[in-house]
This record gives C-alpha cells, sequence and structure tokens, in this order.
C-alpha cells in the first residue's frame, strides 16, 4: 500500500530551470530539467517538507493535500 510517509522516492525527482521539482515522469519534467540525486530514498513527506511551494502541484497535489489533512 502507498503510504507518503513510508514509501521512499525511488527514481530522481527532476528541477527545472524555472525552479519547480516534477516527477521523472511528467510532462514538464521533460524539458531543461536537472536530477535532484538526493532525493532517492526519501519520501514524498520529506519532500513536501523540504521543498514545499517549488514542488508541482500535478505531481504532488494529492500528497500534500493528504498530509494537510493528516494534521488537523
Amino acid at each position: 500500500m502507498f503510504n507518503i510517509y513510508t514509501t521512499p522516492i525511488n527514481r530522481p525527482v527532476r528541477k527545472t530551470t524555472g525552479g519547480k521539482i516534477h516527477e521523472e515522469s511528467c510532462g514538464n519534467a521533460l524539458r531543461n530539467s536537472r536530477p535532484l540525486k538526493d532525493t532517492v530514498g526519501k519520501t514524498y513527506a520529506e519532500l513536501i517538507n523540504q521543498y514545499g511551494d517549488a514542488l508541482c502541484q500535478k505531481c504532488f497535489g494529492k500528497a500534500a493535500a493528504k498530509m494537510q489533512e493528516d494534521n488537523r
């Protein structure tokens, strides 16, 4: 079962030249981006805490909403 607090990232996320961070499969990450290798092994929750608003809402929006719901 997928859990944002315990499921590790297996592939590096990508940072575009505009500063947004995307999952590797996101269409917005295909151009002008570089992998953030230090993200492998981190959980989605750790990424949300570290990068916050720089994360793509398409890629990380559901995980961020789940964290907010859990913290109420």
